[in-house]
């Protein structure tokens, strides 16, 4: 008999370990668009899914690289950081309210303070690149770092959330 309680609380345990999702931050878009008329390229979108741990609401951070799992149209070195669209407002878990994000390069942040309180679980919110306040695209030239700040404010388990980064040639 206690072999075989022993045996259920093993097994019971390891499936409750099954059961808790590792955050993760992952791109799962890169798309281009052509201007309609001259055929020339417009802008890219890399699309961002972020979705907070189950046990403990910690979000991942990642590296944008040309070596970055579901980029497919090669590195991002050259291209210039325009905007971002943040929809954490779909179905699903939302973020904490006010849940910050910085985009990083070199240490420097490329929101320029921008990405504070915008991963929100109310609306929808676009963050423009800026320096010293004021918007405007930023050249990328090595590995930018996507940091949704769960440490200090996601508090929600499981909470998504989707990113759409947009360049410019």
């Amino acid at each position: 008999m206690k072999k075989l309680l022993l045996t259920i609380a093993l097994i019971l345990s390891l499936s409750m370990q099954a059961w808790a999702v590792d955050e993760t931050t992952t791109v799962s878009g890169d798309e281009l668009f052509y201007n309609n008329k001259t055929g020339l390229l417009n802008y890219r979108m890399i699309t961002i899914a972020v979705l907070a741990a189950s046990d403990d609401a910690a979000m991942a951070t990642l590296d944008l690289n040309g070596d970055t799992t579901g980029l497919v149209h090669g590195p991002l070195l050259g291209w210039f950081a325009y905007s971002m669209d943040i929809d954490c407002n779909h179905a699903g878990t939302e973020p904490t309210e006010d849940t910050d994000i910085t985009i990083l390069q070199n240490g420097g942040d490329m929101l320029d303070g921008n990405g504070t309180g915008m991963l929100d679980n109310t609306a929808e919110r676009s963050v423009y690149f800026a320096t010293d306040g004021l918007g405007m695209p930023k050249p990328i030239s090595r590995t930018i770092t996507v940091t949704p700040d769960s440490a200090v404010s996601n508090a929600v388990n499981s909470a998504t959330c989707t990113l759409y980064f947009y360049l410019v040639p």
